[in-house]
């Protein structure tokens, strides 16, 4: 089911346990081709109010001007961390508030859409790069048409997130954050366990980094909080920087 986003105003910002892909062998690892500039983040601790990017100027008494919404813009909330962090479980739980609010909801989720998005990408990092390339359009697509998008992704690395955040208009990153022991402990489909045991390669945490978001929107911990007060942080945000439905 789809979901809206809001439209950002320079630079702006943005899980679960089912991260992987295919074969399952290999962790997904964001791209590197494209060394987006290393900010940190283009959030603004003041964010703008929302404008809608379809409306119409009125002239009133006074010169009063109201503008009138056509269209609410859609947004795209951008999940990261690492595999078995949670990113999917809080992303399902946001969806279904705002689904219940009236918003228009779509939820990628990192095994789903590299099954039909990128079928014959492996786990190299330039083939997760193009992958993960293609969900950002993905996203810009949807979010334009007034779509809220919650993209569960473990995207490691802070440059294919930064690519993401500059081809999305609307674009707010939570960190769903806990700690490897704890990810490890959890191992929902094992691939922690086959890594230790060489039966897969490339799995974020332990063959491959995972760099952690130097100033995302929001920071859920997942050790301290349930999912459904993760998610209410979340909605928290997003309702404060100006997203419908405030």
């Amino acid at each position: 089911m789809p979901l809206p986003v809001r439209e950002r105003h320079g630079a702006g910002r943005l899980g679960s346990l089912d991260e992987w892909n295919l074969p399952l062998s290999r962790s997904e690892q964001p791209p590197e081709s494209d060394k987006v500039d290393e900010r940190g983040g283009g959030r603004t601790d003041d964010p703008q109010p929302l404008r809608p990017s379809h409306s119409r100027w009125h002239e009133g008494q006074g010169c009063q001007a109201i503008v009138i919404h056509l269209t609410d813009p859609g947004y795209v909330v951008w999940f990261t961390g690492l595999p078995g962090s949670g990113k999917s479980t809080i992303a399902r739980v946001v969806g279904t508030d705002l689904t219940k609010r009236g918003r228009k909801v779509e939820l990628l989720d990192g095994d789903e859409v590299r099954t039909w998005l990128s079928p014959n990408e492996g786990f190299s990092r330039e083939d997760r790069e193009r992958h993960l390339k293609r969900v950002a359009h993905v996203c810009q697509l949807l979010a334009r048409n007034g779509i809220t998008v919650l993209a569960s992704f473990v995207s490691p690395y802070r440059s294919t997130r930064e690519y993401a955040r500059r081809t999305i208009e609307n674009f707010v990153e939570v960190y769903v954050k806990c700690s490897l022991q704890t990810c490890v402990r959890r191992d929902p489909k094992g691939l922690y366990r086959k890594a230790a045991e060489g039966k897969i390669g490339n799995m974020t945490g332990m063959q491959d980094p995972y760099e952690e978001p130097p100033s995302p929107e929001v920071v859920v911990d997942t050790e301290k909080l349930t999912p459904e007060e993760g998610a209410q942080k979340v909605l928290s945000t997003l309702f404060s920087m100006g997203y419908p439905p405030e």
